[in-house]
């Protein structure tokens, strides 16, 4: 629990600072082992990234808009996240909206998997999963975008994927 609350705090805190400056904001969490869980909101900055890494046990970067974990980027020039999950219950979300290029990859491996990432009204797209073992299912969904782009890869166990690319040029 501290480990979540220090992430959301450094998430804030980083982006409330550099909104004034419109610069690049980078917020990294990690986690090991027992509860994990983790959530970063970035919104109306230039440029901005971020990295959540989950190893082992009940993971979960759940649902940004609920806020029960994930990373949320809105309004910014440039908007790339990441999640990398390995072993047990896994589950991620990304959410990308009215940027400019906005780039997703989550990487799952073993256990409960479950990823989803959603990019709308940003310019330049792409999405990249990769699943590894056991539950997988991936669902992508990228709307009202120019230029988009979609990777799915998944390996082993009940797989299930969808994409959906809707009004995009």
């Amino acid at each position: 629990m501290k480990t979540l609350l220090t992430a959301i705090a450094a998430g804030l805190t980083l982006a409330c600072a550099s909104n004034a400056a419109l610069a690049q904001v980078t917020v990294t969490t990690t986690q090991s082992g027992t509860g994990n869980q983790a959530y970063t909101e970035q919104r109306s900055v230039q440029s901005v990234s971020a990295v959540t890494t989950q190893i082992g046990n009940n993971n979960i970067a759940g649902d940004p808009l609920a806020r029960t974990g994930g990373i949320l980027q809105a309004d910014s020039h440039d908007a790339i996240a990441s999640i990398s999950q390995d072993g047990d219950a896994n589950n991620a979300s990304i959410r990308q909206q009215e940027s400019g290029l906005s780039q997703v990859s989550i990487t799952q491996t073993g256990d409960g998997n479950v990823a989803t990432a959603s990019q709308q009204g940003s310019f330049s797209t792409g999405i990249g999963l990769e699943q590894v073992g056991t539950e997988n299912t991936i669902d992508v969904q990228q709307t009202s975008v120019s230029s988009f782009s979609a990777f799915v890869r998944q390996e082993g166990s009940r797989n299930q994927a969808t994409v959906r690319q809707v009004n995009s040029d």
